[in-house]
């Protein structure tokens, strides 16, 4: 395949990608609402235009376009490149969109044979910049003409194609919604033995949990690396986490399907209720979003 890649989106992920594929050999037209970002970008030697309409006049033949943006601003963003596409060009949709989106979408635009595809990603900005884990829905047809810029993207062995249309930001969401339920876990127990009548080190605990014992984690160390960064104390961390959609969506969809779901949901309610009460749970939550995925301070729940 062409190496070539029209990308939107060049906040935190997306500038970790965009390094990433650059130093691959990949060739880069970059956009951003932002005009701080693009020349931040820009001033990595990727190219950035200012305008949508000028990423269009770069056009050379078949276009993949990624999309790495939040899902509540996608929808306009379809609607505004709508008249710029062509047969076969190709979306990629990797930001966190509820599934059903995904089929829809995918569906309205086979009419106009453009090709939709809905690419789950997880690793945080580090998996971005170093190699993430890439879950991958749509065409298998596509999948294989774009497993290239999949592999490129990802850790070694750290794609996968799942199936039709949706069946990535499926798997992705289930994904988040175990990753709350993990997340409620290490803080709970952080937060007990932070109370505990022993003089405990919490750095210590963290360190010997990472010695391959059961419960070691990329979670966990990230939890250290908090305390390393804010102290023990988390007193630059806000007590009140933020969920940003997705432990909500998994419970819906479980609900749905007559699943119960007791943990997410446990794992869930915590964090609406840091949102009127912050506590020292809330901190260990939000220094663990913070330190793999860059989120500060309180993030609005979307529904």
């Amino acid at each position: 395949m062409k190496k070539t890649i029209y990308y939107f989106g060049l906040g935190k992920m997306g500038k970790a990608m965009v390094q990433n594929l650059h130093e691959k050999g990949w060739s880069i037209v970059g956009y951003d609402v932002s005009e701080d970002t693009r020349n931040e970008v820009r001033g990595l030697g990727i190219m950035v235009v200012d305008s949508v309409e000028e990423l269009f006049e770069k056009r050379e033949g078949e276009m993949t376009i990624w999309f790495q943006i939040p899902y509540t601003f996608l929808s306009d963003m379809l609607d505004k490149i709508e008249p710029y596409l062509q047969a076969d060009d190709t979306i990629v949709d990797a930001g966190n969109s509820p599934f059903r989106l995904a089929i829809e979408r995918s569906e309205r635009f086979s009419k106009s044979h453009v090709d939709f595809m809905d690419v789950g990603i997880s690793g945080g900005v580090e998996g971005a910049r170093n190699g993430a884990c890439l879950m991958i829905g749509g065409t298998e047809t596509t999948f294989k003409s774009l497993e290239r810029l999949f592999r490129d993207i990802s850790r070694p062995e750290g794609y996968q194609y799942l199936g039709r249309a949706g069946s990535g930001h499926y798997v992705k969401m289930v994904h988040n919604g175990i990753e709350y339920s993990m997340m409620q876990g290490i803080a709970e127990g952080f937060d007990l033995m932070n109370q505990s009548e022993f003089d405990l080190d919490l750095q210590d605990i963290v360190r010997i949990y990472q010695q391959e014992s059961i419960v070691t984690s990329r979670l966990i160390g990230w939890l250290g690396e908090g305390f390393d960064t804010y102290g023990v104390a988390l007193d630059e961390v806000q007590g009140s986490v933020g969920a940003l959609g997705e432990g909500l969506w998994t419970i819906e969809t479980a609900h749905a399907y007559g699943i119960k779901m007791p943990a997410l949901e446990a794992a869930y309610a915590t964090r609406i209720a840091s949102q009127a009460k912050p506590t020292y749970r809330g901190k260990l939550l939000q220094t663990m979003r913070q330190m793999f995925g860059g989120h500060v301070g309180v993030n609005k729940i979307q529904s």
